[in-house]
């Protein structure tokens, strides 16, 4: 018969197959997608425990380093969206590198509004967290083809910062 619902758009794959660790055919952990509530980059209670996994998954894993896309709905405007989606990856790179991840291991990508499903779906307050080997400035330029806003990323003591376009 179908699906109950089914969206008036459809949302673009989380990730694009060619940034991440696995060959698409299998999942690969940590792929997690992060809720936040609406207009916030607080970590949730089961958003700490989240983060906590993909820590743990890391340190198990040394030669990956994790990418934590930051997403929004399309209420508010694109500059006030752009900053959100950038804090709530934010938040999730504090909390990895309290739990001793480096932040050379670390990838913030910012989409903002520009992946929203529709203006007020809860599903696009996200970070979506995935494992790749790919160096932080090919996973950049990779987001920007994508989309992104803004990406940001550490590389020996060194901190890169560039919004699109730059």
């Amino acid at each position: 018969a179908g699906p109950d619902v089914v969206a008036a758009k459809s949302p673009k794959p989380v990730t694009s197959p060619t940034l991440t660790a696995s060959d698409s055919r299998m999942p690969i952990e940590p792929t997690d997608v992060v809720a936040f509530a609406n207009d916030s980059a607080g970590l949730l209670t089961s958003a700490v425990d989240q983060v906590d996994r993909a820590a743990t998954w890391l340190r198990a894993h040394p030669n990956y380093r994790l990418v934590v896309d930051g997403h929004t709905d399309a209420t508010g405007t694109e500059s006030h969206n752009a900053s959100l989606a950038f804090a709530r990856a934010a938040a999730v790179r504090s909390r990895l590198q309290s739990q001793g991840i480096p932040p050379d291991r670390i990838v913030l990508v910012a989409y903002g509004e520009e992946s929203a499903i529709h203006p007020d779906n809860i599903n696009d307050r996200r970070v979506v967290m995935y494992a790749t080997r790919l160096p932080a400035e090919q996973v950049a330029r990779a987001s920007y083809e994508r989309g992104a806003v803004r990406t940001a990323w550490s590389a020996n003591g060194s901190t890169f910062d560039m919004p699109a376009g730059q």
